[in-house]
């Protein structure tokens, strides 16, 4: 947010107060006493305060929300012939960034972030309410402090049912005097204010060799918006793990219950430059309405992401949802080593783990997130591939959130064994030169980005190189020599002809039973080397060739 313009002329105000009590105008600046008693009893000469400020780069849809209220505003034209881009006005989604200009009143104010601050609103405009109070603090804090919200102004929730702010704000001021306005004011504005102390504080990232250099929560949210404002082309490699919300997700995968407060993501769309997670995480992303497509950390990609894992997230969209990315496009479209646990829903269709919607290409990838959508186009790592190419990318077998099998799963499946033994690293590994998929084994749950190496180490029944019998594979942080487990031999007449093994006697009964020369073999060399009482009986006629 821009503060464009601020009227605030406070001994206009104080002398348009003097004349309606028969008083002369005065040069005295007003206390700030009076500049909070005038702004909460929101007399008239309230509205000489002004304030002209611009939003940049919101979704279109969330323009129309704000436009609603009586202030002025000024918004980015949608038309074909004024537009930045090629996308035609009929096929823009509402998701489309647009400038939002605004020129209010403080009455104006008041009135319309009673509405916003509310939890009944979008998140995405109780957002931009809240960044405006947090910025107009700075300046004139007295006018931000009475932007409230509507159950603190009101003493109690007028809507017709409560989010259940105000029981909460209740339960947890108990010991105050509620019914004076200027306590709960002042109450809201202390928690306000505290959770908000350094969320909204923006940094630009350091442009080195081409790439923004993405260091934490507000660089990646200063990238989105450069993005989103028309810049799809340029590069971006993270340089730290990066955080934006704590504890999205209960243990289960759901949504945990208080999330108003969580910060909102706006998905980065058109992207067609190189996003390169450089091995990295990003955790706490939250998009939450079900009417929006093209969600997930991208939303509409033509470049290439890479390198990234998304985790304890929640994408809540329409169509097109993915954690990555939710349409991932044409013949440059790339999502390659990436993952996502994080938790995806889809009201509509094109719902997946990692992409919601493929016609490029997915490599190397997995999801163990929960996803459910409301069509059969949903799957583990994507929801529908178009002659798209989708190579060597893993699910978690149960993880479709309605507990049945994908129609269309676009991707292999594995089990919960599978992700822990480092089966998965090793395979989302294969034969890429440079080391990217490894994993701690007991230590690590699932394959990680530049974990430490997995090694598959190769295990036969049989008994030696002539005859190696079925083949099963163990995996480890170590590389060992290939195993024979003799467990299988190739006997005839009771002699392995691979190795000379002698085939052991069945025992039954408290007896072995010798029915051949090598067991009977068996038998003498076990006597010779127990020195003990054997019981055997020979249970058919032996051929000895001597």
């Amino acid at each position: 947010m821009k503060i464009n313009w601020i009227g605030n002329d406070w001994t206009r105000v104080k002398n348009h107060c003097r004349t309606t009590v028969n008083k002369a105008f005065t040069d005295k600046e007003p206390t700030d006493d009076f500049k909070k008693k005038i702004l909460i009893s929101e007399h008239s000469p309230i509205r000489c305060l002004e304030i002209d400020w611009t939003w940049e780069d919101i979704p279109y849809w969330l323009s129309t929300e704000w436009s609603r209220h009586k202030f002025e505003k000024f918004i980015t034209s949608q038309r074909d012939d004024r537009k930045l881009g090629e996308i035609p006005r009929g096929k823009k989604p509402q998701e489309s960034p647009v400038n939002f200009d605004g020129y209010a009143n403080a009455q104006n104010t008041i009135d319309a972030w009673r509405k916003r601050l509310c939890c009944k609103a979008t998140p995405e405009a109780r957002n931009l309410a809240e960044i405006f109070k947090y910025e107009l603090h700075k300046v004139e804090p007295e006018w931000a402090d009475v932007l409230q919200r509507n159950c603190i102004y009101r003493g109690g929730c007028p809507e017709f049912s409560s989010c259940g702010y105000w029981e909460k704000f209740c339960e947890k001021h108990k010991g105050e005097n509620l019914l004076d306005i200027e306590t709960r004011y002042r109450l809201f504005n202390e928690d306000f204010y505290k959770s908000q102390s350094t969320k909204y504080t923006k940094s630009i990232p350091l442009l080195k060799d081409g790439y923004y250099q993405i260091s934490d929560a507000e660089q990646l949210y200063w990238f989105a918006s450069k993005v989103n404002s028309g810049s799809i082309s340029i590069n971006a490699v993270l340089t730290a793990d990066i955080v934006v919300n704590e504890k999205v997700l209960n243990a289960g995968g759901t949504l945990i219950t208080d999330f108003e407060g969580l910060r909102v993501w706006t998905p980065i769309k058109y992207y067609a430059g190189t996003f390169n997670g450089n091995n990295h995480t990003i955790s706490g992303l939250y998009f939450n309405n079900k009417n929006i497509d093209y969600v997930g950390l991208f939303g509409y990609n033509y470049g290439t992401i890479k390198n990234i894992g998304i985790i304890d997230s929640y994408f809540k969209g329409k169509i097109c949802v993915g954690g990555v990315c939710g349409y991932n496009n044409g013949s440059n479209g790339t999502i390659a080593n990436s993952y996502n646990t994080g938790t995806i829903n889809g009201s509509g269709y094109c719902v997946g783990g990692v992409c919601g919607y493929n016609n490029g290409t997915i490599t190397n990838s997995y999801n163990t997130g929960s996803v459910s959508g409301a069509s059969d186009d949903v799957g583990g790592v994507c929801g529908y591939n178009y002659n798209g190419t989708i190579e060597n990318s893993y699910y978690l077998e149960n993880c479709n959130a309605d507990g049945k099998t994908f129609t269309n799963s676009y991707g292999t499946a594995q089990t919960s064994e599978q992700f822990a033994s480092g089966e998965v690293a090793h395979l989302l590994q294969k034969e890429q030169e440079t080391a990217v998929w490894g994993q701690k084994i007991g230590t690590d749950k699932l394959p990680v980005l530049n974990g430490k190496k997995v090694y598959r180490n190769t295990i036969y029944s049989g008994c030696c190189k002539e005859y190696q019998g079925d083949i099963t594979y163990d995996y480890s942080n170590t590389q060992k020599d290939m195993v024979y487990s003799k467990e299988t031999h190739h006997f005839e007449n009771g002699i392995c002809t691979a190795c000379g093994d002698y085939e052991p006697a069945p025992f039954i009964n408290g007896e072995y039973q010798v029915r051949n020369v090598g067991q009977l073999l068996w038998i003498i060399n076990k006597k010779n080397i127990s020195n003990k009482l054997i019981k055997a009986v020979v249970s058919g006629n032996i051929e000895l060739s001597l």
